[in-house]
């Protein structure tokens, strides 16, 4: 497997940003909540995040925001439990086209996360591909 690009931890903005950003912003937002701890939340990472298709939608027109759980955080908690979620990992994208957002599987594939930066910033198919 060939990876691109990694997406750093430095390079997601934090999630206090997260509302402004999905807001005014009008860019595709990929909120990716983990913790040090959080096995499945590695493996996302290496196998799907760091891939060359996605992170470097990640370093261009995809804001990548990181909510960190290694300690609890009550901002966080009340996030993850308006979108039904009490545990982590969760991996959800907002834009344009969708501004309630997508809730991805708690186990991430390159063409779940792809279709919903496309289907949340109203890109077509054939852009779809091109990634």
């Amino acid at each position: 497997m060939q990876y691109g690009r990694l997406v750093r931890d430095h390079l997601a903005r934090p999630f206090t940003e997260l509302d402004e950003l999905v807001r005014s912003s009008g860019k595709t937002v990929f909120l990716n909540v983990t913790a040090d701890w959080c096995v499945t939340c590695k493996i996302n990472k290496a196998l799907v995040i760091n891939t060359e298709a996605v992170s470097q939608r990640l370093s261009s027109d995809v804001v990548p925001v990181r909510g960190d759980c290694t300690r609890p955080d009550p901002g966080i908690a009340l996030y993850l439990k308006v979108h039904g979620r009490y545990g982590i990992p969760i991996n959800i994208v907002v834009g344009p086209g969708a501004p309630d957002g997508i809730v991805l599987p708690e186990l991430l594939t390159t063409s779940a996360v792809l279709s919903a930066f496309a289907k949340s910033s109203n890109a077509t198919h054939s852009q779809i591909e091109q990634h």
